[in-house]
């Protein structure tokens, strides 16, 4: 079963936000310091091809960033794939959300957590 956000990243996220906030699309706007408008929201998230906006422009990506809880890259990536096709990686979208923040982390910090996941891993293997 498909949802209506498969391959649309940027617009899966973007609902996520919404959903997750409680926000309204002009909630969206003014958190965006109006990158895009309110109707632009609307359109994005209710119709089912992004096309029906054009693209994000480079001057409204940290915006962007700062509405979807997310980096600036990430916020590229998403758009690059969503309106162009175009997949930067194929690392799923949990490991893109996660990886700005462990790459934040002390090189100790960062330790523990590969220690901790491959715990998880071989018993789950198992």
């Amino acid at each position: 079963m498909t949802n209506q956000f498969d391959g649309r990243p940027f617009s899966a996220r973007l609902h996520n936000i919404r959903i997750k906030n409680r926000l309204r699309y002009s909630d969206m706007a003014a958190r965006s310091s109006d990158a895009r408008s309110s109707a632009w929201f609307n359109k994005l998230l209710n119709w089912s091809h992004p096309w029906v906006n054009s693209p994000p422009t480079r001057d409204t990506f940290s915006r962007l960033a700062d509405l979807l809880e997310t980096s600036e890259e990430h916020v590229r990536e998403m758009i690059a794939e969503e309106w162009y096709g175009v997949k930067t990686s194929e690392v799923s979208p949990r490991v893109r959300r996660l990886s700005a923040r462990i790459d934040e982390l002390s090189d100790e910090d960062a330790e523990l957590l590969e220690r901790f996941l491959n715990r998880f891993h071989q018993e789950a293997a198992a």
